[in-house]
């Protein structure tokens, strides 16, 4: 039995003698979940000021690429004699935003035109899409129209234009510019 005893007299030794350092440890691990809570909540607010700042960007980074002229609409015939082309009359488009963001996703859309009332009760806004860029020149022209407002952005001289954010027009449309309520 004695030889028992000297093992298990070990073992109680090295706990006791352990003790005051598993304290000490006990102590560092819990400074280390303080600071790491304090690090995920900077992190947390950080998200949301980003998410906040991104969401404004994202609608921005399309819009603030067009300039507006209001009552104008493309004279389609002359415009696509010039080499102009039409690329798309985008269904459900409910504002101006969505018109100008239609252009955005198209690569090679220099102009939205918006139809600003729609044909009947219900329905969506016309939108109308074109590449007004041949040989790095604009080509469209334009005429008077009430009840239409043309979006327009300018092309890029190396590859006819850029798409989305890259491009950075003179003035995007205003908010005093929306005709139109989004969630119509």
């Amino acid at each position: 039995m004695q030889q028992l005893q000297h093992p298990m007299l070990a073992c109680l030794l090295m706990l006791i003698s352990a003790s005051p350092f598993a304290a000490r440890s006990s102590s560092s691990i819990s400074d280390l979940k303080s600071k790491i809570s304090g690090v995920e909540e900077l992190l947390e607010e950080f998200r949301q000021q980003e998410q906040t700042r991104g969401a404004g960007d994202v609608t921005d980074s399309c819009v603030v690429d067009f300039s507006a002229s209001k009552e104008r609409i493309i004279r389609t015939k002359v415009s696509t004699q010039h080499g102009a082309a039409f690329l798309l009359a985008p269904d459900r488009v409910h504002s101006w935003r969505d018109c100008v963001h239609a252009c955005c996703a198209q690569p090679y859309c220099t102009v939205a035109v918006l139809q600003e009332e729609p044909r009947k009760a219900g329905d969506s806004l016309g939108c109308y899409l074109f590449n007004c860029t041949y040989r790095n020149t604009n080509v469209c022209s334009f005429s008077p129209q009430r009840g239409f407002t043309t979006y327009s952005r300018d092309p890029n001289t190396t590859l006819g234009l850029l798409s989305g954010s890259a491009w950075r027009s003179r003035g995007g449309p205003s908010e005093e510019e929306d005709t139109t309520e989004e969630g119509q």
